[in-house]
């Protein structure tokens, strides 16, 4: 997971540096890599909420019995 982190922040750095080269302002740089960076988190948000849920669902069906 921390591998997947450090190419993230690889990645925004390379962003950043296409954006600059283009020309944009500060401002509208900071907006894209503001959003790109709020998706890591929507990642790792809906990660953790899929395996709290496959969790529970896990441990709710391993008290049934399937073959009576």
């Amino acid at each position: 997971m921390f591998n997947l982190g450090y190419g993230f922040i690889g990645m925004l750095y390379a962003y950043y540096y296409k954006l600059l080269s283009q020309n944009y302002t500060e401002q509208q740089i900071e907006q894209h890599v503001d959003f790109i960076a709020s998706l890591s988190s929507f990642v790792y948000y809906f990660t953790f909420l899929f395996i709290a849920i496959s969790a529970w669902f896990y441990i709710k069906n391993k008290r049934t019995t399937v073959f009576s």
